[in-house]
């Protein structure tokens, strides 16, 4: 199991909970000018996690093309795949999709693909104590998000951790 990630308050929080009992190797590698990545056939399953970084920044972040690559073959070798908000944004590109950028940076729980099913209450107050994450914020933002967090994460834990067993079966399906 590989999970690719981008920053290092993007954690897996709650994935790392569904895939207990798995062995995970964690990469980032979206620096690499030529990241050695396995070959996706050779992998159990693929989690690619969030990040700041515009999917297709190749200029800043060489290693987000060999993301794609990888992402387009799990996709053929159909290795199970969780690509998270970012990370979805990489398989979107990977698999021919045009990418539209938004005016303003979008974080919140809406259940649907651009939601963090990774996001518990440690993990939010992280993101949340980040510069770089309260410098995308607009004031009063994040005591708004910390307050629906409060709210809102707990009764998601025991529906999100059903919904990452899938992956973790598939993962263990496929040896």
């Amino acid at each position: 199991m590989l999970v690719l990630q981008h920053a290092p308050w993007e954690r897996p929080g709650l994935i790392d909970t569904a895939l207990e009992g798995l062995a995970c190797e964690r990469r980032t590698v979206l620096d690499e000018d030529a990241p050695s990545l396995p070959r996706a056939r050779d992998l159990a399953g693929l989690v690619v996690m969030g990040g700041p970084q515009d999917a297709d920044d190749d200029a800043r972040h060489p290693g987000l093309a060999a993301e794609r690559r990888l992402l387009a073959e799990a996709v053929d070798a159909e290795v199970p795949v969780l690509a998270v908000c970012l990370g979805m944004q990489l398989l979107a590109l990977a698999l021919g999709a045009r990418l539209d950028k938004g005016a303003a940076r979008q974080i919140g729980f809406a259940l649907g693909v651009q939601m963090h099913p990774e996001m518990e209450p440690a993990l939010l107050a992280s993101w949340l104590d980040e510069p770089r994450m309260r410098t995308a914020l607009e004031p009063g933002q994040a005591a708004r998000l910390a307050t629906e967090g409060e709210h809102v994460l707990p009764a998601l834990r025991g529906p999100v951790l059903a919904g990452l067993g899938a992956l973790h079966e598939a993962v263990v399906a496929r040896g």
